[in-house]
């Protein structure tokens, strides 16, 4: 279709192809198939849309050529937002590509899909769809998709956070990329892999990267130059290179004061402020910080105002200004609350996106069953339209074949009606599904399980609660007493399950400790899930319940919560979420724990105070 492609401006050829559409004896649907493309090329893809619609209308293209307008179609809605769409031609070509064997195309779509799992944040369906795109182009030419395949594959496994393999990937592309002399290519790797570095906190190796992604981009005049010099500084303020540090700073924010671009303006400023608090200038520092926070509360960026309401709150500190620290640190606690709440939204989000997602899937597969259906019916009329011709000696016979094929089609008719009934019931049971999770934050719910999943919610949030409380009765301290803390929350539990701390063999031993926020809200939250679970599982089901508390400083500060209920089989594809709960919070505080459940449950922990 694009052979001879006219070599004039895409106006003027638009203009003659339009003025074509009525005089040419060409079909409409080439036309409208050769404007869409156009418009796709000049990136105006609301009139390829359109144009490729127009295309589709008719029913006679090749199988072949109506894959590669679905693909484009794909393309041109991905270019819109419009992902679900997107999904859905991209997957309606990949059943003609897979059925013909085309599988360079199944590749390229493959990795399209896996990028648009990867922006939703559905990181298993993102590097199934990359992993299957990666294992066709690896047996293709076309190393140049090979290595950005094997780039965005990296970039899922880092927002999972697992670095060796993100490291892995990105090497490979490195790789590829130095071979075919793509220097564009080889500097956002460098850049990629110099981030990767970073959160290992290997900084000399990181510099290094981050060094000659810079050496292209000052050679380019790229403009993303501004967020390499910002990293460079970073690194170097981590080292304490300070008068380095500031000079790659203050060229980062000349570059995007150049560019227009706010928020890397913003994140400067903040990295100004920590350079001048390290540099003891503590009143240019806290200016250079309220000045960061001011555009990034234009931006609404809750994850650079916590760090940078971080910055705020440890230079008031070393200023004194205890009166500002403690409102930076009521400000901090509503956006690190206010980010938790969103990552249970986007947890939600994922589930319903997940559900959309295999409900389309599904739908896909039966609109190809219906029409491999409406094929066949076409093919049974003209084959009963040529019948009539046939001289009459032949009618007879050709009338009991066509009767016999008639029978078939029927018994197919039946057995995907059969099918779409099946398909239809699961889909209905999958809603119901999904509306039991949403129910949740419902009011007068009956469901008994429902009540507990709403009552474990409350006492998460009590136990949060607690914390505040504590936090701001010691007047702007950053630190919590947790005997008072944990004593409260353990007489609070008890009373909420009905129990009575003096008869029941309820033993605290916890030692008067001061801990930092940061740690002392995980670990209430570890409590409050182990002890809730031990009234709830253990308690109802022995004639003595027990239950042991305890938290001491010894070497490392040691926690310890047993009781003597039954235990339970772990199985780790179906833990609670409180289970879950603990491990994520676990990981947080970076400690060493361990949990028994046979004969009776038993979790102990120890950290570093």
């Amino acid at each position: 279709m694009t052979e001879g492609y006219p070599q004039t401006p895409a106006d003027t050829v638009l203009d003659q192809y339009r003025d074509s559409l009525s005089t040419s004896l060409q079909p409409k649907k080439v036309w409208y198939a050769e404007i869409a493309l156009l418009y796709l090329r000049k990136r105006e893809y609301d009139s390829a849309d359109v144009y490729y619609r127009k295309a589709l209308e008719y029913p006679d293209w090749k199988e072949e050529y109506t894959a590669y307008l679905w693909h484009n179609l794909g393309v041109v809605n991905y270019r819109l937002g419009k992902m679900d769409s997107a999904i859905h031609y991209y997957s309606k070509a990949r059943l003609i590509y897979r059925k013909n064997n085309q599988l360079e195309k199944v590749a390229h779509i493959s990795v399209n899909l896996g990028m648009i799992d990867k922006e939703r944040g559905l990181y298993d369906k993102a590097l199934e769809n990359l992993l299957d795109g990666a294992r066709y182009l690896a047996n293709t030419n076309d190393k140049r998709a090979l290595s950005s395949c094997w780039n965005t594959i990296a970039n899922v496994y880092t927002r999972q956070r697992d670095y060796e393999l993100a490291l892995r990937y990105h090497h490979r592309a490195l790789s590829i990329r130095e071979q075919l002399g793509l220097d564009q290519l080889k500097s956002s790797s460098w850049n990629n892999i110099g981030a990767v570095y970073s959160k290992l906190e290997k900084y000399d190796s990181a510099l290094n990267y981050y060094r000659l992604a810079l050496e292209w981009k000052e050679r380019n005049d790229n403009k993303r130059l501004g967020s390499t010099l910002n990293n460079i500084g970073l690194i170097l303020l981590e080292q304490g290179e300070l008068g380095d540090a500031e000079t790659y700073l203050r060229r980062s924010w000349d570059q995007h004061i150049a560019t227009g671009d706010k928020e890397g303006q913003a994140i400067v400023m903040t990295n100004m402020a920590r350079l001048h608090h390290g540099l003891g200038s503590l009143q240019k520092a806290l200016s250079n910080s309220r000045q960061a926070a001011l555009m990034i509360s234009e931006l609404g960026l809750l994850e650079e105002m916590r760090e940078n309401l971080e910055v705020q709150l440890a230079i008031q500190e070393d200023l004194g200004i205890t009166s500002q620290a403690f409102a930076t640190l009521k400000q901090l606690t509503i956006v690190k609350d206010s980010l938790l709440n969103r990552d249970k939204v986007r947890a939600l989000m994922e589930m319903q996106t997940r559900y959309e997602t295999e409900r389309k899937e599904h739908e896909i597969q039966l609109l190809t069953e219906r029409q491999a259906l409406q094929e066949t019916e076409i093919k049974l009329r003209n084959t009963w339209n040529k019948a009539l011709v046939i001289i009459i000696a032949l009618i007879f016979l050709i009338a009991v074949l066509v009767w016999g094929r008639w029978k078939r089609e029927r018994r197919l008719r039946y057995q995907i009606e059969t099918l779409m009934q099946e398909l239809h019931h699961r889909i209905k049971n999958n809603l119901n599904l999904l509306s039991s999770i949403f129910s949740l934050q419902s009011r007068g719910i009956k469901d008994k399980d429902a009540l507990e999943l709403v009552k474990g919610g409350e006492s998460r949030v009590r136990a949060m609660s607690l914390i505040h409380q504590n936090l701001y009765a010691r007047r702007g301290s950053r630190t919590i007493n947790m005997h008072h803390y944990l004593t409260e929350l353990v007489r609070g539990l008890t009373e909420s399950y009905g129990y009575n701390s003096a008869t029941d063999k309820i033993t605290t031993q916890i030692d008067n400790i001061d801990l930092d926020v940061d740690k002392a809200i995980p670990l209430g939250l570890i409590m409050n899930e182990l002890i809730s679970n031990a009234f709830k599982y253990a308690f109802p089901r022995v004639e003595a319940p027990k239950l042991l508390v305890r938290l001491q400083q010894r070497t490392q500060l040691e926690l310890e919560i047993k009781d003597n209920g039954p235990g339970f089989k772990q199985c780790t594809s179906e833990k609670t979420m409180g289970l879950r709960i603990v491990e994520v919070l676990v990981r947080q505080l970076k400690a060493k724990h361990k949990l028994t459940t046979d004969g009776s449950v038993h979790f102990s922990m120890q950290l570093l105070k």
